[in-house]
């Protein structure tokens, strides 16, 4: 999913859809601000808020552990400086810091990266200015998935962590007449203990338990249809008929999805 956001947005920015770095773009929607009060933070990514691709949200989300999702910062005062040749560290060695960007425009500096923890517990993330004296950090909660609930999704209107036009259970397809293949949307909400959703991004891993190799497939769901096929959707091909089993995982919780074709 990450491959086709990423497409998308720069299609967006060709087109001048408000929002994109470099044009005078801020953030919007939930924020949460640092310690200090020198920066906003927020999650960005494409199960976080709600409709087709997602929206932000604040760092109250709670994320699964193995996630790593976007975290966007930007300075609270556009008329500030602080972030330049800023730098992000974990207060922690179990944070994971990746894929970190920077970028100036009308408002100043925004700085995006994704932040992940292999341990569930809340996890600081640090600016640093370029003396690497502390500006400002801010708090990420990770926690271990209790459970998955997965299945098939047949709407994209509601691509989100919570995942509503989720259908669990069995999958069976009847195959159109005169067609040698098709393609069902997979879908898992990953859960805490307390029944509660968490952020998935990129951390569910989808494999076929048993099945005709060949026959049925798992692809990431996204433009480039990558191997091995992970994330919180994915795509099961079929060519021909038959029937097998999927095997989601993440971390210690995984479930088994029944499908067959007709």
């Amino acid at each position: 999913m990450r491959s086709r956001l990423a497409v998308l947005a720069v299609l967006g920015c060709l087109t001048g859809l408000p929002g994109c770095l470099g044009g005078g773009s801020s953030l919007t929607g939930p924020t949460t601000l640092g310690d200090q009060g020198h920066t906003v933070w927020q999650i960005s990514d494409g199960l976080c808020g709600q409709g087709v691709f997602g929206g932000e949200c604040d760092l109250n989300q709670h994320i699964a552990v193995g996630a790593s999702p976007m975290v966007q910062i930007r300075q609270h005062n556009s008329a500030a400086t602080l972030l330049d040749h800023a730098t992000l560290m974990g207060g922690a060695t179990s944070v994971t810091i990746s894929g970190v960007s920077t970028t100036t425009d009308d408002h100043g500096t925004l700085i995006q990266a994704h932040v992940g923890s292999d341990v569930a517990g809340v996890a600081d993330v640090i600016v640093l200015d370029a003396s690497g004296h502390e500006i400002d950090r801010a708090h990420i909660t990770f926690v271990a998935a209790a459970t998955l609930l997965c299945g098939e999704l047949r709407t994209a209107v509601t691509r989100d962590l919570n995942f509503p036009g989720l259908t669990s259970g069995p999958i069976t397809v009847t195959m159109a007449a005169m067609t040698t293949s098709t393609a069902t949307n997979l879908a898992c909400r990953a859960n805490d203990a307390s029944g509660n959703a968490l952020l998935t991004v990129n951390a569910i891993r989808w494999s076929i338990a048993t099945g005709s190799v060949g026959t049925i497939s798992v692809t990431s769901d996204d433009l480039f249809a990558s191997s091995p096929a992970v994330g919180a959707t994915a795509r099961l091909v079929t060519a021909g008929t038959g029937s097998g089993t999927i095997h989601a995982l993440l971390g210690t919780a995984s479930t088994d999805i029944a499908v067959s074709f007709h």
